[in-house]
């Protein structure tokens, strides 16, 4: 069989399908309570998005954006001009910034999960000729410094929103990296070499955070550790083809879990179960057996340092069917 395409995405060879990716947004900003929201598909998400107004979905806030020249937030429908840098959202279980392609320069979507270590990219950029979905290495450049590499990207057209859409995650340390300097850059083997801008990002970052603090109160989680458990190796790469479920392959389904992770104090799992999922409950059976199983994490520490139970949030794992 061939190796997997993507670091986390289980790829077994006999099939040629790729996966179709969904993001669901998150209105920050906001005070009071977070309502419960449906998922919704990134297609939808960028339709609203780029329209500049709400969702009519249930449950799901008004835009708000942040008020980047006064320091304020205001309605979408009462924005100030110039247009502010960000859009933050809320919605269930994200929470995410917006920026919207300007001037030719790509936009770009950062969502963040709470208790997560990883954000979500979003690179928005005008569509050109037309193509395929595809799965590649990513490469990232902060200021100066010599290339890093990055995840995997997935990538592929919204030809109705006349946008191409490359999705690829970031450890928070990288993105301090590229608030520091402004922007970023992002390449992926001569598919694409872009520099994304991200300006004002002090402000946005802070919205950010708030969104996910009030976001882990409304799951009723407390947070009881200052050192957050820190996985021993990268659990998207505990995955291997062999973990596809047999007869998922066999019905031609494909998933996508995101895992919420009890971590006992000697850093083991001791419960899994899937935050979010995308895809039939086999795959989160299999994913939760190949995480409680070979998953390892340096434990939370509380204030006065000692190991305590915590809880952790997976990347998100993909099975995918591919030729």
């Amino acid at each position: 069989m061939r190796e997997c395409l993507t670091i986390g995405t289980v790829v077994p060879s006999a099939w040629a399908r790729s996966s179709v990716v969904e993001h669901t947004l998150h209105t920050g900003g906001v005070a009071g309570s977070i309502p419960a929201a449906p998922t919704m598909p990134f297609a939808d998400i960028a339709k609203t998005a780029m329209k500049g107004q709400a969702s009519g979905m249930r449950g799901l806030l008004s835009f708000v954006v942040l008020g980047i020249l006064s320091g304020t937030a205001v309605a979408a429908d009462m924005a100030p001009k110039p247009k502010p840098a960000w859009v933050v959202e809320y919605a269930e279980k994200f929470c995410a910034l917006v920026r919207m392609p300007d001037a030719g320069r790509p936009g770009i979507v950062i969502r963040a999960r709470p208790l997560s270590p990883y954000f979500e990219l979003l690179i928005l950029t005008p569509l050109g000729a037309r193509q395929k979905e595809q799965f590649g290495p990513m490469i990232f450049n902060f200021g100066d410094g010599p290339p890093v590499d990055g995840f995997t990207m997935w990538s592929a057209d919204l030809p109705e929103r006349g946008v191409r859409v490359i999705q690829t995650s970031m450890p928070a340390e990288q993105l301090d990296q590229a608030e520091k300097f402004g922007a970023f850059r992002a390449s992926s083997n001569g598919k694409f070499d872009l520099t994304v801008p991200l300006p004002a990002m002090a402000k946005a970052r802070k919205a950010l955070e708030t969104c996910s603090d009030d976001l882990l109160k409304s799951w009723n989680i407390v947070r009881t550790w200052s050192v957050a458990p820190k996985e021993v190796r990268d659990v998207r790469t505990l995955f291997n083809e062999s973990d596809y479920p047999s007869s998922m392959m066999d019905a031609g389904r494909q998933a996508k879990v995101i895992a919420l992770l009890e971590v006992a104090p000697n850093g083991s799992v001791a419960s899994c179960k899937a935050q979010e999922l995308e895809g039939d409950r086999m795959f989160e059976i299999a994913t939760c057996k190949i995480l409680s199983k070979r998953a390892k994490f340096v434990p939370a520490r509380d204030s006065s340092g000692q190991a305590v139970r915590s809880y952790y949030l997976s990347p998100p794992v993909r099975f995918v069917l591919a030729g």
